[in-house]
This record gives structure tokens, sequence and C-alpha cells, in this order.
């Protein structure tokens, strides 16, 4: 099947999928909702406008940078709720935020303001542990100076996060509990409503030593296996339960064993621990498939989404 083809078919595909493969309904067969597309055509999903403000959250680097797009209906009394978007990829330099620009456009398109943040990845100067995190922190905390600029309301905040970005968007909810001698804690952290993630890294003790990712050595600045673990307890979400915020964790059924897995032991412990969480699985979606920018998979962030907004 050429590329061209196989985009075809998906596009139709999210046509009629709708919410279909939402959790809770008749599974839909992967060939009538999904794609299973590659991280290639990815490439091809570009946004139709431009954001409303490029704007910078830090100095240190030109990647301390984040998109704001508002919705184009006029704000809420009390202002536009708010999804700070955190890309993936692997925590890695190859991956920017570009390929997520068009879903984050059509979620502002459902009344959300979006701030789409870049930050230092690994293979960046400055990269890793601990500015990966610091840039991810900085931008959320500095939702609070957009929030003197544009018209957002502060007590509707919830990160979304996608693959490695699922793993700082789940941190940014657990910030309080890191321990104040840390590298990487935060003062006065911004309070979130919700997160929403998609085929994310919840444990990275999983990702580390149940994947085998070795690049997990290299987001944590550790040289072995025993300093990795030491520094789970300030990085790794599952280690920061609870979250202060509600959950929902979005995996589609043909992503890597080892994600789901984790995901769902990551779910039930939130649960015990307190959380409003739930784990929604996506039959016949894959890895990519769950950023599509339209179709099954974007219907069910936006249920999501309205779920841990709620009041």
């Amino acid at each position: 099947m050429t590329l061209k083809t196989s985009l075809l078919r998906w596009w139709i595909a999210s046509l009629i999928g709708g919410a279909s493969a939402i959790v809770g309904a008749a599974p839909v067969p992967a060939e009538a909702g999904y794609a299973n597309i590659t991280d290639m055509q990815m490439m091809d999903w570009l946004p139709r406008t431009q954001p409303t403000a490029r704007v910078r959250y830090a100095n240190e680097s030109p990647l301390q940078f984040g998109d704001l797009r508002l919705p184009a209906t006029p704000p809420p009394a009390r202002g536009y709720p708010i999804l700070i978007f955190v890309h993936g990829g692997g925590w890695m330099s190859d991956w920017n935020k570009d390929y997520s620009d068009a879903l984050v456009e059509n979620l502002s398109g459902q009344g959300y303001a979006t701030w789409s943040v870049e930050y230092r990845r690994l293979g960046n100067a400055g990269g890793g542990f601990p500015g990966t995190y610091l840039d991810v922190a900085r931008a959320a905390d500095f939702v609070g100076t957009l929030g003197r600029r544009y018209p957002l309301d502060l007590n509707r905040v919830i990160a979304v996060g996608h693959s490695a970005g699922g793993h700082l968007a789940l941190w940014l909810a657990g910030r309080r509990h890191i321990p104040p001698a840390s590298e990487i804690a935060s003062p006065k952290p911004l309070r979130l409503r919700g997160v929403v993630v998609v085929a994310s890294v919840s444990s990275l003790e999983d990702a580390l030593e149940k994947s085998g990712r070795k690049s997990t050595l290299s987001m944590l600045a550790a040289s072995s296996l025993d300093e990795a673990r030491r520094r789970y307890v300030e990085a790794s979400p599952d280690r920061l339960l609870p979250l202060d915020a509600r959950i929902r964790v979005i995996d589609g059924s043909k992503d890597a064993e080892w994600r789901i897995t984790s995901n769902m032991g990551f779910v039930e412990r939130a649960k015990i621990a307190g959380n409003d969480v739930e784990h929604i699985m996506l039959q016949g979606a894959n890895h990519f498939d769950v950023v599509a920018p339209t179709g099954p998979a974007f219907a069910a962030i936006v249920r999501a989404l309205k779920e841990v907004d709620r009041d």
C-alpha cells in the first residue's frame, strides 16, 4: 500500500469512525477506525492556522518557548480553560513539537486555549536531568503570566501529553511531592485540574527495567541502575502519588505490551492512592494513531478532557 493510499484510508476512516472506539463501546476493527500509521506519516500533520502567539517562558535556550492558541469563540466570563500540551519523542532532540501541532490546533477548536510547549531534550545542550524537567515546570508555571495577558481561567488548567510527554505531564501533577532538596522541586507549582495522557510513560522504572530503554538513564543523569533507582522518587510519576489532579490514561491496544501493562499498573496504584483515575483502551490503535488530529482517538481525548474538567 502506498503512503498516499494509506493516508486516504485513514482520512475516510476518521470521518466514519466517530467515537465508537472509546472504551465501553463496541471495538472498531483497525481498518475501519485506525490506519496504524507510522512515525513518518505523522510528518504530514500540519496545522491550518498560526498560533495566537509564540512566547518565551525562559531565556537560557532557544528551545524555551510555547505556542499559545486561543479559540475562535468568545471567552467565557472567567476566561478559557487551558491545556498545557507536552509532546513526546522519547525525550530525544530528534522530535520536536511540530508533529503534534495539528492535534493541538483541533483541541483549541473544542473551546480550550492551548499552550504547546517546547523544551530541551536529550541531544540538546542542557537537556535531560535536570534541564528537561525544569523547562517543562517553568513552561507550566508560566501559564500564570499568560493569564495576566490573555483571558484564561487559571482554575481550569489541564496537562495533556503524548508518549514521553505523557510522563512529563503526569510528573507536573506530582510536583508537590518532590523532596524539597531536589534540583527539580518547585516551591509553588501550578495546580492542575486534570491530566490526560496518551501512549504515556507513567513509570521510569518500567521504562528502564522492563522495556530496556537506555535513554531513561540519560533522562535521570544516571550512570548506573542503582543511581537511577535513587532518582525515581523525584522524577517518576508513579513515585509521586497521589497526583494533584484527575487523571485519564489512554492507550492503543497495538502499542508495546510493556507500556500498556505499566500504565494499567499505574492506574491501579493511583486508585489505591485516592486519585480519580481511569484507563481507556482504544481497540486497534497503535502508538501514533492516538495522536491523530481527528478520528476515533481524538474523540476519546475530548471525552477524557470533559471528564477531568467537570465541576
